[in-house]
């Protein structure tokens, strides 16, 4: 059973397949999707998979074609163990993540808005979802990209306790998280460019002006006018002091929700970051620069780690990133490479290498996992690959795990190997098996290689 699908927040305004009439702000909508069973047949409540999308916090849906969630429930249902899937939205951009002068004196009234609203679904769940025939004793939580990192930071503030049993997390991105009132011009820009509410960027009223003159349209255009572009870091979660959803910088904190979880990365996660027109070691830098500033460290500081990473990481194509291609730089400048690779260690794996040891300081149970499928840049969501990529230039990019997950390789490409098809077999019985005892290796469905823990003394990834 499929309940219809709910509409999209607002996004990037120039997101494919986000038609006007499809988005809204009553955007926050719970997708279920159960097997059409009854309590008769499995008098047991079912567990639960609720997936959080990725998208930099600026972009995406949850009701995209690729997280359709029927495929995963119908593979649960032929290895009998059934389970419901779910797929929800959460506020995005400026309308999720307010920043500026006026939103911080405001505090944890408008600050990170986006990361409440997962929290607000799941507490939904645990009241609602036993109607659907779910356990709510028996929620997972699952996402990728900014929905990893979202569920990173619900376990080090604590917030995820009583709502989830169980977390899964592909390749989370580490976007810093800044003070609010760092992103002043940021948001002045967007505030301005809302026709009404130009007049009260002066008084610092726009927050009340954006929630009660702003029209549908109004906001959607604002979003061009703006300048708000896909891939932008403009608007990410933010700082928002002890009582907050970040209460200080995620290398600071600690893990407090004592629960297992699946955590990896895909090999080349810097490629789809990596500018193809790149042309030199400038760029580089100029690129960490706008990243990591302002940084509480200072910006000469920032810069003589920039010097460092940059010394760190050689400039030999064979080295960089996608790995495993030799000296082939697919017609592109050597700088490609090397910026991939540094910046997909960067925002991704260093995020995971640091939240791995972070469990095992907690002495709490982590599977890893690598994500290495040539045939995987086939199925890379259409709305995030670059236009005109050079051939061979991706490798295993970021988001192209996705469709492996779900089983919906049709929705981007119906002509996969019979490879990649059985790879995709293999992990939805793990990411089920994991739903139903908190352990990918159950011994039904695909047989499939024994998944040992992670550990930083033997770090172990599947």
């Amino acid at each position: 059973m499929r309940v219809s699908l709910g509409k999209n927040a607002y996004n990037h305004a120039g997101f494919k397949g986000l038609p006007r009439n499809n988005v809204s702000e009553d955007c926050l909508t719970i997708n279920i999707f159960r097997p059409p069973i009854t309590s008769s047949d499995n008098p047991t409540k079912l567990p639960c998979l609720l997936w959080l999308h990725g998208g930099g916090f600026l972009t995406g849906s949850g009701s995209r074609p690729g997280y359709d969630g029927s495929s995963l429930v119908k593979r649960s249902l032929k290895r009998g163990t059934p389970i419901i899937v779910m797929t929800i939205n959460y506020r995005l951009g400026p309308l999720g993540f307010p920043h500026g002068v006026e939103a911080a004196s405001l505090g944890t009234e408008v600050l990170n808005l986006g990361l409440k609203d997962p929290l607000v679904a799941l507490e939904w769940v645990r009241e609602n979802i036993d109607a659907f025939g779910g356990n709510p004793q028996e929620v997972t939580v699952f996402g990728e990209s900014a929905g990893a990192r979202a569920i990173q930071f619900y376990m080090l503030n604590g917030r995820l306790e009583g709502l989830a049993r169980g977390a899964i997390m592909e390749s989370s991105g580490n976007l810093p998280p800044h003070p609010a009132s760092t992103g002043d011009s940021t948001w002045i820009a967007f505030a301005s460019a809302v026709e009404p509410c130009g007049s009260a960027v002066e008084s610092k009223n726009t927050l009340e002006c954006l929630r009660n003159k702003a029209t549908t349209d109004e906001l959607f255009n604002a979003f061009a006018k703006a300048g708000i572009l896909l891939g932008s870091r403009e608007w990410p979660p933010i700082l928002d002091g002890s009582k907050g959803m970040i209460p200080d910088y995620t290398s600071r904190l600690n893990v407090k929700v004592r629960i297992p979880i699946i955590c990896g990365n895909n090999l080349d996660e810097g490629t789809l970051l990596a500018p193809q027109n790149i042309n030199g070691p400038d760029i580089t830098r100029q690129r960490l620069f706008a990243l990591f500033s302002p940084s509480p460290a200072g910006d000469e500081a920032v810069q003589h780690a920039i010097v460092d990473l940059m010394n760190i990481y050689p400039d030999d194509p064979s080295a960089g990133s996608p790995f495993g291609t030799g000296n082939q730089t697919f017609g592109l400048n050597p700088e490609y490479k090397h910026f991939a690779s540094l910046v997909g260690d960067l925002l991704v794996h260093s995020e995971r290498r640091l939240f791995a040891r972070k469990m095992n300081e907690a002495s709490l149970p982590m599977y890893g996992y690598l994500f290495s499928d040539p045939d995987a840049v086939k199925v890379v969501p259409s709305d995030f690959k670059p236009l005109n990529a050079a051939p061979g230039s991706l490798g295993v990019p970021h988001t192209s795990e996705i469709l492996y997950v779900f089983g919906n390789f049709a929705v981007e490409n119906n002509m996969m190997p019979a490879s990649a098809q059985q790879l995709s077999t293999m992990m939805m019985d793990y990411w089920i098996a994991f739903t139903n005892g908190m352990n990918p290796n159950d011994e039904k469905g695909l047989k499939r290689p024994e998944w040992g823990l992670y550990s930083t003394g033997r770090p172990a990834r599947f």
